[in-house]
């Protein structure tokens, strides 16, 4: 029921836009998974009919909205409700809101390391679950004092037996790879084969000011993005092509990552 209720609150705004239809199944239904397309088997509804038939209605958690992870000053964060109107009371202390917590009126500004919790209370003395958003205070990162750098990317290029199925991204440290080389881009145009391979790619990022930095992998399947040794966007495990994001917080200069 959670999953479902979390994907509901995602499709409202979507409805809002025009959305028609939306066909939902949960993946203990899935019996086959080839090229990506599922095919299941619905016997036994395995939610309680009451709990879809008022999450269809739109009573989900409202939305924590935030365009920062972590800041060095501030951050703005804004709690919407998605479809059913109602009083949004919220916390930043991390614990639960109650009917006697703040009043959500306007755009919350954030000064300090913490967790907001929000929920909606409706008219009918119901109440949401509760959505969370988390924010850090950081410094910026400083960079590296490097010199005599090249154009490129440093590449391995790995291969495993199609009997080795891993489900996310294997200790590089252990493996030899197969070829390496000098890229000038970060793709699969140096694979040999469809699938079983990994690629590590190596080098340097010139940051031209101080700030927060947002980074993104785009992969089929696990990705991870490393900038100066911190992990800064974790892709991984096994799943199709999907986006991923993180912010890091650098001072102008030269970063290592991979």
């Amino acid at each position: 029921t959670a999953a479902y209720r979390n994907l509901i609150k995602k499709l409202y705004p979507m409805i809002a836009k025009g959305l028609s239809a939306a066909v939902y199944t949960q993946t203990t239904d899935v019996e086959v998974e080839v090229n990506g397309l599922m095919t299941y088997d619905r016997a036994v509804i395995k939610m309680n009919p009451a709990d879809v038939v008022r999450i269809n209605k739109g009573y989900v958690p409202p939305v924590i909205v935030s365009d920062k992870e972590i800041f060095l000053d501030s951050a703005t964060a804004q709690i919407i409700n998605v479809a059913q109107p109602g009083q949004i009371r919220y916390t930043l202390d991390g614990s639960e809101p109650t009917k006697n917590s703040a009043l959500y009126e306007g755009a919350v500004k954030i000064t300090e390391s913490g967790t907001m919790k929000a929920r909606t209370f409706w008219p009918d003395g119901t109440k949401s679950e509760v959505s969370e958003n988390s924010w850090k205070k950081v410094t910026l990162r400083p960079a590296k004092k490097v010199s005599g750098l090249n154009p490129g990317l440093q590449y391995s290029y790995y291969e495993q037996s199609e009997e080795y199925r891993p489900e996310r991204l294997p200790d590089f440290s252990r493996l030899k790879p197969k070829t390496t080389g000098i890229a000038d881009k970060c793709d699969l145009s140096r694979t040999q084969r469809d699938e079983y391979f990994a690629l590590k790619f190596e080098g340097f990022i010139k940051v031209p000011a101080g700030g927060i930095y947002t980074f993104y992998t785009d992969s089929d399947d696990g990705s991870r993005l490393y900038i100066d040794s911190i992990e800064v966007v974790q892709n991984d495990y096994s799943h199709p092509m999907k986006e991923e994001s993180g912010q890091i917080a650098l001072e102008a200069g030269t970063y290592p990552f991979k």
